[in-house]
């Protein structure tokens, strides 16, 4: 199923009276234009004024839309629904169990973006699932903070197929609920980190043995200015470790060296997994854990490249990579719908500017929206790319 398709089911909300388009075509048609380097609505226009009649013919337009009409209608759709369909999308394409070597996982993580706060409203906070290494947010959903990432945990998941995955998640959702639902009901492993909100648990697993446990796992890297070394360490889980579904417990030490400065840090990083000994080596366990913190740089490309309210989770992948479909958030919708306003009089501030949040497909940069009056749109200003 093309991504055209899955957008054009989505619940369109405009009036069915003086519909010109249909809203798979005009959410494909943001899409590629994004892809084309288009970094604002007029510019998105301006893409589709001069599109093949081909390509125009294969989206279902028979006109060009103007950058009012993609205005409206990104202001009005609601972000959580579309996360959801784009992210049953991208499931199609990943790498399912039993395809490859490493574990299949998933990353479980919540980040506030920065800059969307305002005078009058908080900073948007979003909780994302996101495939480790291809780097697919599966699902993404906007709650009202940090704390409200552990009531969004099972909604998050509740859609996805997550049988024989396993799920990685920070201290935050270390939580027996969590650990329940992800084996009892979704037939899945998981990968929970253990910090110092756990106090009791987290002294229990620091009072383990482990100069007496065998090294598992061990890997030196050169790179960025650094020298690392990781060591991982497995053992059985006592059974007084009251932990839902507990199988092992396991502890990372991290220690770099910046060859800079010649400083060293030593970390270490506890957790608990339902992996068995026979279920997952060392080795895929570390990449597990090293691979979960792949979601930061995930949440870290829409902080450095687009500043402003609503966005989504975009990603750039490597050069030459196969799967362009990585692209596909990069105009998404706001989150909540709000009513229709007057645009601003400022090009850079206030509700008008929703050509702010649509970036180029390198995400390299994010300059600020023109300051001709067409280039602000009246409505919500937040777009998720």
């Amino acid at each position: 199923m093309d991504l055209a398709d899955v957008l054009d089911v989505l619940p369109d909300p405009r009036s069915r009276q003086g519909r010109r388009y249909r809203l798979g075509a005009l959410l494909a048609l943001c899409t590629i234009t994004v892809l084309a380097g288009a970094t604002t609505l007029v510019a998105v226009a301006r893409h589709a004024a001069h599109l093949p009649e081909e390509i125009r013919d294969r989206l279902g337009l028979r006109a060009a839309p103007r950058a009012t009409t993609l205005g409206r209608v990104l202001a009005r759709l609601d972000g959580d629904t579309v996360d959801a369909a784009i992210g049953a999308w991208l499931a199609l394409h990943c790498t399912l169990p039993g395809e490859s070597d490493d574990l299949c996982a998933v990353a479980v993580d919540g980040k506030t973006l920065r800059g969307s706060r305002t005078v009058t409203r908080r900073a948007v906070h979003l909780v994302a699932a996101a495939t480790h290494g291809e780097r697919a947010a599966l699902n993404q959903r906007q709650v009202p903070g940090k704390k409200g990432e552990i009531s969004a945990f099972v909604p998050l998941l509740a859609r996805l197929d997550l049988a024989g995955w396993t799920v990685t998640f920070d201290a935050l959702h270390t939580q027996h609920a969590h650990a329940r639902f992800v084996v009892e009901v979704k037939n899945a492993h998981y990968i929970a980190i253990v910090k110092d909100n756990h106090p009791k648990l987290h002294a229990f697993l620091k009072r383990l043995p482990w100069a007496e446990i065998p090294l598992g796992h061990y890997c030196r890297e050169r790179a960025h200015g650094r020298d690392e070394i990781r060591r991982l360490k497995a053992t059985a889980v006592p059974r007084r470790l009251r932990f839902p579904h507990a199988v092992q417990a396991l502890k990372v030490t991290r220690r770099r060296r910046n060859n800079g400065t010649g400083k060293i840090e030593i970390e270490r990083i506890y957790a608990v997994t339902s992996h068995t000994a026979h279920t997952a080596t060392d080795a895929q366990l570390a990449r597990a854990v090293r691979e979960h913190w792949h979601i930061e740089a995930h949440h870290h490309v829409p902080d450095t490249t687009r500043p402003g309210p609503r966005r989504g989770a975009p990603w750039r992948p490597a050069a030459g990579s196969p799967q362009p479909y990585r692209y596909a958030r990069r105009a998404l919708p706001c989150r909540r719908p709000q009513p229709r306003v007057a645009p601003s009089a400022s090009p850079s501030t206030g509700p008008g500017v929703l050509c702010r949040h649509l970036v180029s497909a390198q995400g390299l940069r994010q300059g600020p929206c023109g300051t001709t009056r067409r280039d602000t749109i009246g409505g919500r200003k937040e777009l998720a790319a």
